[in-house]
């Protein structure tokens, strides 16, 4: 009987657990200790118990944090990034699926997007799209967990999803993590039967290694077959080091995946940050008078009318194409566009405080519609001037990374004022998660694009077709794998209209006897990368999967058709 009465003890803290959450569970727990009559007069100390699932996904953030670190840095890994985002995405959602999670809106969204955006890693870009690729699929994941598990402030794409990046951040991960739960979930492992068809499945994957290892060795006479297969299972000896490091340096990486999770099941602090809190906060800062607003505007207003007025035949220059005396092209562009960053900052700060802290009422709302209108308005026209900068820029000195982030930054910067414009006239449209939206969309399209390749492939065509004069190859030379396709295609335009063959010379003549004119500059990049693949390739080095890069694949296969590399 007793042992019964404990069973039943422990399923009903289960479903406290599971309904309530972890901290609400325990404080109840703790109270009717309390209540009951007791010579020591102490709660007990409550020990959490996991489910098989839950050890399950233990062992899953262990091999999650392992193969961080072997996808890390991302600039170098290139396709071992897209494999660790969708690994980690697809196993948790399967966990979830197994557990009747119920995804949100915002959930599938984070989690869709940031797999798709994670793609772009593959192509192995030699620029800081990687760094913003990586921090937005470990944002979204943060967020993904944190959403699916029930943690919302609001409803899915609401005003308060700012709040719920920022809980999903920087306070659930910590909540379990000095516990040390991951590891009292791994003892706990061996007692639960998801873990044990997982160790089933393990068992089986030892099994199989006895007939797959007879069917290699009847199948190595081929040889085709052989190289691809020592390509795969190619390991060294002194990879064992980096392996054991990985593993070691995994365990903090899963010791945060694994917290975020079982601090989103428990729902911990869910008394901090609530929706009811963020809305008695909204309603207290109303307290800015119309009057007040409107003398703080409407000098920054004049300011801006006679900085216009002023500045009349410089900012007109940009539509017709003349570039003012005094500038060079490149100043010109740049000073339009750091303007513009300026002016949009202040705007936009300006437009948020306006709306967050001028009191309630008609009136109060006719003037915010209206200063929003005026502002959005203020940075349209700016923005208009620096993007027509920029393109007589472009047009005249083909594209750059720079200049392509800068474009679309400015694109990005007027959708985000409409928005913010239209929200003010349409109260369905919640402006912040529309705007989250917007640049998330916006990313995955440049991400997505090879945007390394897609400028090379720009400025060589513009070159072939005799609309500018000249290349900057050492631009191109900066762009890295993603460059030497279109140098190929350039060095053989170049060949066939000059009657040359630029194989005729050796790297060290280009690079000793040649002046730097863009078919020398050409031929010695090329050849520089050919050397690097050829010296690669006589030292026996043979790049891991995690290594493969869209790119590097595709200026290896230029190379080849040049004749300029040697069998492996």
């Amino acid at each position: 009987m007793e042992q019964i009465e404990k069973n039943e003890s422990k399923a009903e803290t289960t479903e406290a657990i599971e309904s309530k959450g972890f901290e609400t569970a325990v404080e109840e727990k703790a109270s009717d200790a309390q209540a009951t009559p007791d010579l020591k007069a102490k709660a007990p100390k409550y020990h959490r118990s996991f489910t098989g699932h839950e050890a399950l996904f233990a062992w899953i953030s262990c091999l999650a944090g392992y193969l961080f670190c072997l996808a890390f840095p991302l600039s170098e890994s290139a396709i071992g990034g897209t494999l660790f985002t969708a690994f980690i995405f697809f196993a948790t959602a399967i966990v979830f699926a197994v557990k009747k999670v119920k995804f949100s809106g915002t959930a599938v969204f984070a989690a869709v997007s940031a797999v798709t955006i994670s793609v772009s890693l593959s192509y192995g870009c030699e620029s800081p799209l990687n760094i913003f690729t990586g921090g937005y699929a470990f944002a979204a994941y943060c967020y993904f967990v944190y959403s699916a598990t029930g943690n919302s402030l609001g409803k899915p794409f609401s005003g308060l999803i700012v709040f719920d990046v920022f809980k999903s951040l920087l306070t659930m991960p910590f909540g379990s993590i000095k516990n040390f739960e991951l590891f009292r979930a791994l003892g706990a492992s061996r007692k639960s039967k998801g873990t044990k068809y997982f160790a089933y499945l393990l068992v089986g994957i030892v099994v199989a290694i006895i007939p797959a290892s007879l069917a290699l060795s009847l199948l190595s006479y081929d040889e085709g077959f052989k190289e691809i297969v020592d390509k795969i299972f190619s390991f060294k000896a002194e990879d064992i080091g980096y392996h054991i490091m990985c593993l070691v340096f995994g365990i903090p990486v899963g010791m945060y995946i694994f917290s975020l999770f079982i601090s989103g099941s428990d729902k911990k602090q869910s008394r901090f940050f609530t929706k009811e809190n963020f809305i008695k906060v909204s309603d207290k800062i109303k307290i800015a008078p119309l009057v007040t607003v409107l003398a703080a505007v409407i000098p920054l207003l004049a300011v801006y009318v006679v900085f216009f007025i002023s500045q009349k035949q410089y900012y007109i220059s940009g539509f017709t194409g003349v570039l003012p005396d005094n500038f060079s092209y490149a100043q010109y562009a740049r000073e339009g566009f750091f303007e513009l960053c300026k002016v949009s900052v202040i705007n936009l700060t300006v437009i948020v405080l306006i709306t967050q802290l001028i009191k309630k009422g008609k009136a109060n709302a006719i003037a915010v519609k209206i200063l929003t209108v005026v502002f959005s308005a203020v940075t349209f026209l700016l923005m208009a001037t620096a993007m027509s900068k920029l393109v007589m820029y472009i047009n005249r000195f083909g594209l750059t990374q720079k200049r392509v982030y800068a474009a679309w930054f400015m694109a990005v910067i007027a959708v985000i004022f409409l928005v913010i414009t239209l929200s003010r006239f349409i109260k369905k449209i919640s402006w912040i998660p529309t705007c989250a939206c917007v640049v998330i969309i916006a990313f995955a399209g440049l991400a997505l694009c090879n945007v390394d390749r897609q400028i090379a492939k720009f400025n060589v065509e513009r070159y072939i077709d005799g609309t500018v004069n000249v290349v900057d190859v050492d631009a191109l030379g900066s762009l890295g794998d993603a460059a030497t396709p279109e140098m190929a295609k350039l060095i053989k335009h170049l060949d066939e209209k000059n009657g040359t063959d630029f194989k005729e010379h050796s790297y060290q003549y280009y690079l000793k006897y040649c002046s730097s004119t863009a078919y020398n500059q050409t031929a010695l990049y090329l050849l520089s990368e050919a050397n690097i693949i050829n010296d690669d390739r006589a030292l026996g080095y043979t790049p891991g999967i995690f290594d493969y890069s869209f790119n590097k694949a595709q200026a290896v296969k230029a190379l080849e058709e040049l004749g300029l590399l040697k069998g492996e």
